[in-house]
């Protein structure tokens, strides 16, 4: 693969988006301990050149139980010299939508800590609202396939 630092891309954080949030105190339990599971999806909007990264986060005390909370949230960024960068590439890597993974990580890195302050502000006042949310590795998210 070419030199993934040959050519710079810039971003900016052009919109967050909460789709959806459910919460269900109903099924907390004061002694057990929450787990949380965390997805991440990319998607490439080419005709904007916008990367949205999609995050998922769902609290539970089993993954046998429904979760006690769920939030759907996603992160747009506009992206600055993306076609030069992807241009750069050898032809059999000319993938729309694919990053270098510096880039990823970051991109990663912004969607699970914004998302994860939005869920601090959503379970403000409610039961769960002293949970200690998780502190995730951005770089421990791999692309599938």
């Amino acid at each position: 693969m070419a030199d993934e630092s040959a050519v710079t891309i810039g971003f900016q954080i052009k919109e967050i988006r909460v789709s959806s949030f459910t919460i269900n105190e109903s099924l907390m339990n004061e002694d057990a301990e929450i787990g949380f599971g965390i997805l991440l999806q990319h998607l490439f909007d080419s005709e904007h050149n916008e990367q949205i990264v999609q995050v998922e986060i769902e609290a539970g005390t089993s993954p046998e139980q429904a979760p006690m909370v769920v939030l759907h949230s996603a992160c747009h960024y506009h992206l600055t010299g993306y076609q030069d960068w992807l241009q750069s590439q050898p032809e059999e890597h000319r993938i729309p939508g694919i990053l270098p993974s510096g880039l990823a990580t970051a991109l990663n890195s912004i969607s699970i800590s914004t998302t994860r302050g939005v869920l601090f502000e959503r379970l403000r006042g409610t039961s769960l609202q002293n949970v200690v949310l998780p502190i995730v590795d951005p770089s421990a998210f791999q692309p599938a396939g």
